[in-house]
């Protein structure tokens, strides 16, 4: 399917749901040389505009596309995937790695947790001095009663090393939804009330 087409969705039973499925190569290189018959090089993905897991149900996860300024292709065009799986092999044929990007993960666990994740790239072909795994965002929201507390971890990685590190905007945030004074034992006569809190 063509990004932006209009189609049904891809159902598989009440488990899993697809808006559409996209397969396609990129870089292909094919060799016919009589040494090496038929080796070729390059990507082939399977991606997806959304896709949810278990809709409906108190356990539920959704994989969607964010349509904001920053995702974007490498060329300035608007990305329209929410999910992307693609292997990549060498110029020998062999399996160099495989890559795994999502654009905005959302898991539910009933109405009290919500675990989001933007930007999650995994890059198992990645060396010692690039990222294997990183984030743009990671957070977690626990609702009980009038009480909500949240909290995100943004902008860092961890190279193929082993190594933790952090980008342009990295800091930890937490947030106090619906929360007065009286949620953190302040005396009611001091009307506060928190909305965030952050290091950066």
């Amino acid at each position: 399917s063509r990004p932006g087409a209009s189609t049904t969705s891809i159902k598989f039973g009440s488990i899993l749901e697809f808006d559409d499925l996209r397969i396609g190569v990129q870089n292909l290189t094919v060799n016919f040389d009589a040494e090496n018959p038929l080796v070729f090089s390059g990507s082939i993905y399977v991606a997806s505009g959304g896709a949810r897991f278990f809709p409906g149900k108190p356990f539920s996860m959704t994989i969607s596309d964010r349509a904001t300024a920053d995702d974007v292709n490498t060329d300035g065009t608007p990305n329209t995937e929410a999910v992307r799986l693609q292997l990549d092999f060498n110029t020998d044929g062999t399996v160099k790695g495989f890559q795994f990007k999502v654009d905005t993960l959302t898991i539910q666990f009933s109405t009290f947790l919500k675990i989001t994740a933007r930007d999650f790239y995994v890059n198992s072909a990645a060396a010692a001095d690039e990222p294997v795994v990183s984030f743009q965002a990671i957070g977690a929201e626990l609702r009980v009663g009038s009480l909500a507390l949240g909290g995100e971890m943004r902008n860092f990685a961890f190279l193929g090393g082993g190594t933790f590190v952090t980008r342009p905007g990295f800091g930890v945030f937490l947030s106090v939804g619906s929360a007065t004074g009286d949620s953190f034992q302040w005396p009611s006569w001091l009307p506060i009330k928190i909305n965030a809190l952050g290091i950066e």
